[in-house]
């Protein structure tokens, strides 16, 4: 009788050791804990859209051949260093003693995430011996302290791209936050970070003249050659006169002397101011042309000045 409760006690033990919790298909919201150790994945196991799948720590998923986690919803892995989450093979016999058969890589799928999961956040945890390992075409996803060993093609894929992860060293990945640019006008202070800047006319400011060093010589010229010309007509005016005193006293009774005066004072006076007019146009023609000749091979230089995109120009042609 002894001997039959402890062959009876000795077979409930060995039951409580190697009970398993199998699983496959779709699952509802869902958590795995660690006292219904081990989990066997028989067939795939799939987290649909708005559902939720959390892993406790210390829990160890074996897989069948040929079978593999999808995600659609929401997959929280919640391991702890000391007892990480366990994703292995049903041959590992680390994880199942009674396993005919040594684990190899391609042993089971891997776990697959799609671009419209939810939520992905995997923490402390272990993939050995899959295909794929974990394969996301989601980018934003987070890796912490993840270990990938033994597996066959890759141990992490993110949105196609596989990642440098080395066999048995904790690996950890999140996406790179987006960098928002701020475009800014001005006058436009209510701006919001990342929108398109509404573009608007900016009021052109007239320049300011520059009076060259050279400016003078045009006004001049003209001014003298203007004094030139008056000087001109009171010359032909002093020569009329002069004539008309020269028929005056030869045609009167005057005495010869008077009429000798007046003739070299009308010439003497006809004599200077024509020759003022003579230097004042020569000298101003002169200058005039010059200048004009200056002005046509000088190069201008008009600096233009704008606020493009919020950036500001100052360009010289």
């Amino acid at each position: 009788m002894r001997f039959c409760l402890v062959g009876v006690g000795i077979l409930f033990y060995v039951l409580c050791i190697f009970a398993e919790v199998k699983l496959s298909g779709d699952v509802d919201d869902m958590t795995l804990v660690m006292d219904q150790n081990p989990y066997v994945i028989t067939d795939d196991v799939v987290i649909p859209p708005g559902k939720k799948l959390v892993i406790s720590r210390g829990c160890i998923i074996l897989f069948k051949p040929f079978t593999g986690i999808t995600v659609s919803g929401s997959l929280l892995i919640q391991g702890d260093p000391e007892k990480p989450v366990v994703f292995t093979t049903e041959n590992d016999n680390k994880f199942n003693h009674v396993s005919p058969q040594f684990p190899n890589p391609f042993d089971w799928n891997g776990i697959l995430i799609n671009a419209n999961a939810t939520e992905v956040i995997m923490s402390n945890f272990i993939v050995k011996y899959s295909v794929y390992g974990v394969k996301s075409y989601k980018g934003d996803i987070v890796i912490e302290n993840g270990v990938f060993s033994n597996n066959g093609q890759s141990n992490l894929t993110i949105k196609e791209t596989m990642k440098n992860v080395a066999d048995g060293i904790p690996y950890s990945y999140q996406e790179e936050p987006s960098i928002n640019i701020s475009f800014k006008m001005q006058d436009t202070d209510s701006q919001q970070v990342g929108q398109q800047p509404e573009l608007k006319d900016q009021p052109v400011s007239k320049p300011k003249k520059q009076r060259s060093p050279d400016a003078w010589r045009n006004p001049t010229a003209i001014g003298a050659m203007g004094a030139g010309g008056v000087c001109l007509v009171m010359s032909g005016i002093y020569m009329v006169k002069a004539y008309d005193y020269d028929n005056k006293y030869h045609n009167t009774a005057g005495t010869a002397m008077e009429s000798n005066k007046k003739r070299r004072n009308s010439s003497a006076t006809y004599s200077t101011v024509s020759f003022i007019p003579a230097v004042l146009l020569a000298g101003g023609g002169v200058t005039f042309y010059f200048w004009n000749k200056k002005q046509k091979n000088k190069v201008s230089v008009v600096p233009l000045t704008g606020d493009y995109n919020g950036i500001a120009c100052n360009v010289v042609f």
